[in-house]
């Protein structure tokens, strides 16, 4: 259940309005989801897993029996299905009220890649991401007659990590795991403070004068992001992080009250963002504060390098 602070009107009503949610079946996204359908919208859930997908379904109608939901696929680490994505949102709903820029991994294997052969970490959580604007560009999905909010999940580890050499980030793998999440979460931040600011690179990510931009981080919160083999742990250790987690994070449900509380603010200030108001931005319910100077580095640089990169290798 949520906590009382929610409860209190302060996340405003969102009845008759669409939102997209990525990474919607777990974690952030699931929590997401509850929170937005708690306060009336519909939420297409664009999900990799159809099973998870719909157990998340189940899960989320017997809190809120009125729910409206709908579920596409989307892998995030897939151009094909990120492309067949947004041909399915343009034939049967393309009218919708932002998008919540969620999916995103943590850990894999050592030396996976996307289906198109980019790092895991970077191309799923970062060119992934980067991707799906493009293409929602491509198709005018944005350029409609009312406001559209692109709301970014970016990470606290904006502390800690610049971009030095994006392009390098972009096309090696053969960093650490944690240094590419890092890396992954920081261009995040950096692609919405550049789209806030209008940067362009020869024309391209140009929204439309209904599109805004907003960004959030959720601090620490004990998710399944750390759940699978799959994704370089073994069992004993997941136990033991799960374990850990949960004696300084935050629940999902706290750490994602950011997120409706952008989308439904009715005059916000899209100059600030919302993080945890706890010690360090670690936990708490949310504030706002200005871009941190991290993700203001190199804006430019990241765009002409993700584009360069994805052109020379004819995806774009």
């Amino acid at each position: 259940m949520l906590s009382k602070w929610d409860s209190k009107s302060i996340i405003p009503t969102l009845a008759n309005r669409t939102y997209i949610v990525t990474g919607a079946n777990s974690g952030i996204g699931f929590s997401t989801t509850k929170l937005l359908v708690k306060s009336g919208a519909h939420v297409i859930m664009a999900c990799r897993n159809e099973k998870k997908a719909l157990l998340a379904i189940e899960e989320i109608k017997k809190e809120y029996p009125n729910a409206l939901l709908t579920f596409f696929p989307y892998d995030q680490a897939d151009f094909v299905s990120i492309e067949n994505f947004v041909l399915s949102l343009k034939n049967a709903w393309p009218h919708f009220d932002g998008v919540v820029f969620n999916a995103g991994i943590y850990h894999p294997a050592k030396g996976l890649k996307t289906k198109q052969g980019y790092p895991l970490t970077v191309g799923t959580n970062y060119i992934g991401a980067y991707y799906l604007l493009r293409k929602l560009l491509e198709h005018q999905l944005l350029d409609q007659d009312h406001e559209i909010r692109l709301l970014f999940v970016g990470s606290l580890i904006w502390r800690a990590r610049f971009l030095k050499d994006p392009e390098d980030i972009l096309i090696n793998g053969d960093y650490g795991k944690q240094y590419q999440y890092n890396a992954a979460k920081t261009a995040i931040g950096t692609l919405a403070f550049a789209l806030h600011n209008g940067y362009q690179i020869a024309g391209h990510l140009r929204l439309p004068n209904n599109v805004r931009v907003q960004l959030m981080h959720p601090g620490v919160t004990d998710t399944n992001i750390v759940n699978s083999d799959a994704k370089g742990f073994p069992r004993w250790f997941t136990t033991l992080a799960h374990k850990a987690l949960t004696l300084f994070t935050h629940r999902c449900d706290i750490a994602s009250l950011g997120i409706p509380l952008l989308l439904g603010n009715p005059k916000p200030d899209y100059s600030l963002i919302a993080v945890p108001r706890g010690l360090f931005h670690i936990s708490g319910y949310p504030k706002l504060i200005p871009y941190p100077r991290a993700v203001k580095k190199n804006p430019e640089r990241l765009l002409r390098e993700t584009a360069y990169i994805l052109k020379r290798n004819k995806h774009l």
